[in-house]
């Protein structure tokens, strides 16, 4: 075998800060990139000199501010755009503005709608344009047919962007955001493809008519914002966790502009998404949705001057009668929440399992069809979902007899039941499917109608069964004071957290996009109770349902384990493990016992006939490892170079990771790509204290070690699968935990 010339082509060990790029869905080491930022620090306030803490404090922080106000201003101009597209899609669908086709009908009607005439000239609906006679079954027809096809030529479009483009832009993306800001690598979901795919997908599905939002994709689409500025700034290309803490504060500024609740959004960052709390992040999510906001204040897409969505104008004041009211209220929407996540959940299965999963594009239209044809039975469901909050959430004046506002209360009352649970009925079906899509507003639209329904009810309740007596003074005589409006704000949010498992952050939204801050007491008391009702009932949120039927390992920071078990009563330690051995192996041989499994990583032992722990070496890490062999000048008998996994080596000849041994064989020292201290447990820890070790350090696995001699390794998959085994079939833990190694 040719021997290169050593003198040349010795290299030093590969500083820490030169590892290779992670792997998609590999983990990130937690603890090492926390000790890479203090050495960045370090290293940084060196070469500064005297000046090195003033100038590196600034340095740092001048970045994270201009990545903010960057991101939070771009947000606000997507926001806006998105907004304006929607709104004008929408219209088309009904008709156009002849002088003017890129005009909405509010602004193409603007003059007319503001001087209360009723016919626009300037808007023509289909008939009109074939000229067809208003009133008519042809033009009827017409209208109808029109309407129809518009919405199923707009729905196919976006699946067709988002099966043909970027499958990353379909559904809310909520559910990868939260598996990034644990430590997951998901390379591509938030690319700049992945964010143009999903700007145009997300106007033409919502616009479309289907029974979705789009406040979850805006979540999405500012975290792609924000990993695209990243990119201009060498602190997060440097430093994983500050990525991630950018990450988590964009992701607020969706909420702030899809609601025009800055604090909220800030809440929810913190609340929903962020995995290790920390202040930094929550200085910078309250950054960028302040600037988002303003900046969509500033812009004013829907010609109003106002950020809230649904102010309310009245300041009603609210009776002890009703607090009993609110707290059914809040029941009943964690009731129906729960129903969304579970029957949701069948048809994700049902989705993934059969012959819809090969035909996305069908599926949307056959769903739009059948929403089209409910939507006609229904003159609540022909209405936009945001058109139709702000109509319940709207008091109803003596006047008004028609709608929502309709005398007959029986009526009333069981049209918006109806409503409500046609509205489920289509978010059921429709959420999850190959299009961009969030589950807020659907949830909102059912939570108004079976509060409204409620508030109804109750009217009717406090003028003719109620005894005076028992009244305030105000609802005595007949007089009402019960006010259903107020109903449908507190169903709106019971029926979301019922799904979502949101509160503080769904109380602090519900604020800032109503501005009815009396009304805090009624949101907080439902939404109590319909988590509480959730939790009761055994169904989880609608994202750890969906995160298990996708197979993401998320394991929520708040997990708890109520069973006493060991990790030795966890399946792994049984099946066989893939080793490498710090003695020396030759490249051939790890080649192929490695081949056919890509799992995460694998542990170094001492030899084949002693399985002392050394290390351990990510899969990412030992082919960066081999690959550098070549790179570096072996190229002929690569295959027989010895690697060997120790230090012992490198510190005998200065550091050098080539050597030549007696038997004038080339060995290549692979030690610094490997992982010296791995997290070790003993077989005896128990499953609550593994528990918090994986939470408190965002571990990916750790390895079982007895008296230093390795018998196993735990995954957090393995970890997952045992916890759910033991929870559904309580003291009797099915076989297995997973089959071989984790592969990834």
């Amino acid at each position: 075998m040719e021997t290169p010339d050593l003198a040349s082509e010795l290299i030093p060990h590969t500083s820490p800060q030169s590892r290779p790029r992670y792997q998609n869905w590999s983990q990130i080491d937690w603890a090492y990139h926390r000790e890479q930022d203090v050495r960045n620090r370090r290293a940084l306030k060196h070469h500064l000199k005297w000046t090195g803490t003033l100038n590196e404090y600034f340095l740092e922080n001048i970045q994270i501010i201009l990545a903010l106000i960057v991101t939070g201003i771009a947000c606000g101009f997507i926001a806006a755009y998105i907004d304006v597209v929607e709104r004008w899609l929408t219209n088309i669908k009904t008709g156009v503005c002849t002088d003017a086709f890129w005009l909405p009908h509010s602004e193409c009607c603007m003059s007319y709608i503001a001087s209360n005439v009723k016919r626009c000239p300037r808007w023509k609906t289909w008939s009109e344009v074939f000229q067809l006679v208003n009133g008519s079954i042809a033009a009827a027809i017409v209208n109808q047919v029109g309407y129809n096809v518009l919405s199923i030529l707009m729905g196919i479009a976006s699946a067709y962007l988002v099966v043909c483009y970027s499958r990353f832009a379909s559904g809310g993306g909520i559910l990868e955001l939260k598996m990034i800001a644990s430590g997951t690598f998901i390379h591509g979901f938030l690319s700049l493809r992945t964010l143009v795919v999903k700007i145009v997908a997300l106007s033409l599905s919502v616009a479309s008519g289907m029974r979705i939002g789009k406040e979850g994709p805006f979540v999405h689409i500012t975290a792609c914002v924000g990993h695209v500025v990243s990119r201009l700034f060498p602190l997060y290309r440097r430093s994983d966790i500050k990525y991630r803490e950018l990450i988590v504060a964009c992701t607020g500024a969706g909420i702030s502009v899809a609601f025009g609740a800055p604090i909220g959004g800030v809440v929810f960052s913190i609340e929903e998404i962020t995995y290790f709390f920390s202040h930094h992040s929550l200085y910078q999510a309250l950054v960028c949705c302040i600037v988002s906001a303003l900046m969509l204040q500033r812009l004013d897409p829907t010609h109003t001057g106002k950020l809230t969505m649904f102010q309310v104008k009245y300041h009603h004041s609210w009776h002890w009668f009703e607090f009993f009211a609110f707290l059914v209220l809040g029941a009943l929407g964690g009731i129906l929440g729960s129903l969304v996540t579970f029957f949701n959940t069948k048809i994700t299965h049902l989705r993934r399992s059969t012959w819809i999963r090969d035909h996305p594009i069908l599926e949307v239209a056959c769903i739009l069809l059948l929403t089209g044809i409910l939507n006609s039975t229904n003159e609540f469901l022909k209405i936009g979902s945001l058109e139709f909050l702000i109509e319940t959430f709207h008091e109803c004046k003596r006047y008004e007899t028609s709608g929502i506002c309709n005398k007959n209360e029986l009526f009333a009352f069981f049209k918006l039941l109806q409503t409500a649970f046609t509205a489920t009925f289509l978010t059921v079906v429709s959420y999850g499917c190959q299009v961009p899509c969030g589950i807020f507003v659907p949830s909102l639209f059912a939570g108004a109608c079976l509060g409204r329904a409620m508030g109804v009810w109750m009217k009717v309740v406090q003028v003719t069964i109620l005894p005076e007596g028992i009244l305030p003074p105000e609802c005595h005589r007949g007089y009402t004071c019960v006010h259903p409006a107020i109903y449908s704000i507190v169903g709106s949010l019971a029926v979301l957290a019922g799904t979502c498992r949101m509160t503080v952050s769904l109380v602090i939204i519900a604020f800032e996009m109503t501005g009815g801050i009396q009304y805090l007491v009624p949101c907080a008391i439902a939404t109590m109770a319909a988590k509480a009702m959730g939790d009761w009932i055994g169904v989880k949120s609608i994202y750890e349902e969906q995160l298990k039927v996708v197979n993401y390992p998320f394991l929520d920071p708040g997990k708890t384990f109520n069973y006493e078990f060991n990790v030795k009563d966890i399946d792994v330690m049984r099946r066989p493990l893939i080793v490498l051995f710090a003695t020396g192996e030759k490249v051939r041989d790890i080649y192929t016992k490695v081949q056919g499994c890509f799992h995460h990583g694998y542990p170094i032992v001492k030899s084949a006939d002693d399985p002392t722990l050394i290390g351990y070496i990510s899969h990412t890490h030992l082919f960066a490892a081999l690959t550098s062999i070549e790179t570096k000048g072996v190229t002929t008998g690569k295959q027989d170079v010895v690697v060997v996994f120790g230090d012992i080596l490198s510190r005998g000849n200065n550091g050098n990771a080539f050597l030549v041994n007696a038997e004038n064989k080339i060995v290549f020292d692979a030690s610094q790509y490997c992982e010296n201290s791995p997290i070790q447990v003993s077989p005896n820890t128990t499953i609550t204290r593994l528990l918090h070790l994986f939470e408190a350090l965002g571990l990916h696995h750790a390895l079982i070690v007895h008296n230093a001699k390795l018998v196993g390794i735990l995954t957090k998959k393995d970890l997952l699968k045992f916890i759910d085994d033991v929870e559904h079939n309580e003291n009797r833990i099915n076989g297995g935990a997973a089959n071989g190694v984790d592969c990834e």
